[in-house]
């Protein structure tokens, strides 16, 4: 899961519509801080995107985030109309007396920060972005974006208006994630024995028939919205009956959390866009997984095992039956694993990566805000990575 290094609970300024010329040379491009039923990614932008956010479809941005706020994002159109573009971010108050941009909006479960923008388009949409927040005085100029991919079209973009002093960024937390990349190979067993070594798929397949012979088990995958409920639910139980529940951690333990997850997933499902796998033996689900899905991207969000079956790896054997699963049913073209830098991707199943960074962008380039922002958030990443190297060494 993803890091969070504050938790806001004031309520953003009102959502206001303004628009902005781009400064490329190109068309206009008119943008707005959004909010409503008609706010995120429509099917035309989700299939003309370069980069995938399942937290910016509107499906998903139609569900209340776990504070009971509705979801925001800037977003960007042509002068014809067109979306162009879609960014979810809030007003946030870090500290007292500061107001950021945060990206994304719910940011302790919503494991991908980047924009959607239209291929090709991407610079002139950020652009507007900026100068939109720089300009507004509504709004705040500095935006602290967690989980951006630190690759491809958007990132190049981003250091593309560093280089050129339009905006201050500075990488606050780096890390390699585990993805999941299919045009790897042709089917589940040629990429997993491309990408996992001879010695772990034995290990793994002797797990797997130790636990079929204690008992059948099967992958059971629920997509039908009128049943994600049910399978919800019973994540919620698995999670809660291992340390999750111990340290009060889990969904059962936050109710406004679970009502989140749950309304999510609902909400995606109806557009063929979530489902959640589990790995059932005797009828009980001994593993599960909560997955969302955008363009040809299937994002992991979370899992949960039974800590009596443990030393059988019942969550690594769903990661490998759900490989399996995506091959034979599902057109993607990557599975993303949503682990945050305190997660080693060498432990993943997955062995390729996707480089992922927590950044600061200043629209108005080195300003005071900026600078207090990132050296705030530095200090918290320290205070974090501590935090982690005193738990490893109990």
């Amino acid at each position: 899961m993803p890091d969070h290094s504050f938790s806001d609970s004031s309520h953003p300024d009102p959502v206001h519509e303004a628009s902005d010329p781009g400064t490329t040379g190109l068309s206009p491009v008119h943008c707005s801080l959004s909010s409503g039923p008609e706010t995120g990614v429509g099917s035309s932008l989700e299939a003309a995107a370069s980069t995938a956010n399942p937290f910016a479809l509107r499906a998903a941005m139609s569900s209340l985030l776990p504070d009971g706020r509705p979801a925001t994002a800037l977003e960007c159109w042509d002068a014809d109309g067109n979306q162009i573009g879609v960014w979810p971010m809030h007003i946030a108050r870090p500290i007292p007396g500061m107001r950021t941009m945060r990206v994304p909006n719910a940011p302790l479960y919503e494991t991908a920060g980047t924009p959607m923008l239209a291929r090709g388009r991407e610079l002139e949409c950020l652009v507007s972005m900026m100068t939109h927040l720089r300009d507004d005085p509504r709004l705040p100029s500095v935006i602290f974006a967690q989980n951006m991919q630190a690759e491809g079209p958007v990132w190049d973009a981003l250091q593309t208006m560093a280089a050129q002093q339009k905006i201050s960024l500075e990488v606050i937390e780096t890390w390699q994630r585990s993805v999941l990349k299919r045009p790897t190979a042709g089917t589940a067993e040629a990429y997993l024995a491309q990408q996992i070594s001879s010695r772990k798929r034995k290990m793994l397949r002797r797990k797997r028939r130790r636990l079929e012979a204690i008992a059948p088990a099967s992958l059971v995958v629920t997509q039908d919205p009128a049943h994600i409920p049910e399978a919800f639910h019973r994540y919620c139980q698995t999670e809660d009956s291992g340390w999750k529940g111990r340290d009060r951690t889990s969904l059962n333990h936050h109710p406004a959390d679970a009502r989140y997850f749950r309304d999510l997933l609902i909400s995606l499902a109806m557009e063929n866009h979530a489902f959640i796998a589990e790995l059932v033996q005797s009828g009980r689900t001994i593993a599960s997984g909560l997955f969302v899905l955008c363009a040809k991207e299937v994002v992991f969000m979370r899992t949960a095992y039974e800590e009596a079956s443990a030393a059988l790896s019942p969550g690594v054997l769903l990661d490998w039956m759900v490989t399996e699963h995506l091959y034979e049913n599902t057109v993607f073209s990557l599975l993303d694993s949503s682990t945050d830098g305190a997660i080693n991707a060498n432990l993943m199943l997955w062995s390729q990566r996707r480089p992922m960074a927590h950044v600061v962008i200043d629209c108005r380039s080195a300003s005071l805000t900026g600078k207090a922002l990132t050296a705030y958030q530095r200090t918290r990443l320290q205070a974090k990575q501590q935090k982690i190297r005193l738990l490893g060494r109990r």
